[in-house]
């Protein structure tokens, strides 16, 4: 069995199997803070999960060493324009380097599946529609923040 553990401060039932009556399910409700979320939420939770996606995989590249290779934003900014490339730079990730690579890889994998459910094309416009303006911003919020400190 699958245990939930449910936050609360007050003693009693921690789990949801523990719960013993209407009663106790009600009171435990009563003191919790639950917000609705709609779709705007689960956008920006999606794009949120994309942007450290894209920051992980590059993290977890090999060495680059070669000249002519493009920065960490650089990086970035082409993995968010560009579904492919994502897919790319975690393909390139050597899980058997280390657990953190190995971890890194399952969770990675996990993203790129969220995004090959659909079809190539109902997924090329998603991701460019959400993460393009997300690239936008940060080569912008760089733009400015390279100007004042120059």
């Amino acid at each position: 069995m699958m245990a939930t553990k449910l936050s609360s401060t007050e003693p009693g039932p921690v789990y949801l199997h523990e719960l013993e009556n209407r009663q106790q399910l009600d009171n435990w409700l009563s003191k919790q803070t639950l917000r609705a979320t709609g779709r705007e939420d689960f956008w920006q939770d999606v794009l949120g999960y994309t942007v450290s996606a894209a920051l992980l995989a590059i993290h977890l590249q090999p060495e680059r060493t070669r000249p002519g290779q493009k920065t960490e934003f650089e990086m970035l900014v082409s993995a968010l324009n560009d579904f492919n490339i994502l897919a790319n730079l975690i393909s390139c990730i050597d899980a058997g380097a280390s657990a953190l690579h190995e971890d890194g890889s399952a969770y990675l994998n996990e993203v790129i599946d969220y995004w090959s459910v659909s079809s190539p094309e109902l997924r090329a416009r998603q991701y460019r529609h959400l993460l393009h303006l997300s690239s936008q911003k940060i080569q912008t919020l760089a733009a400015s923040t390279l100007r004042s400190a120059g």
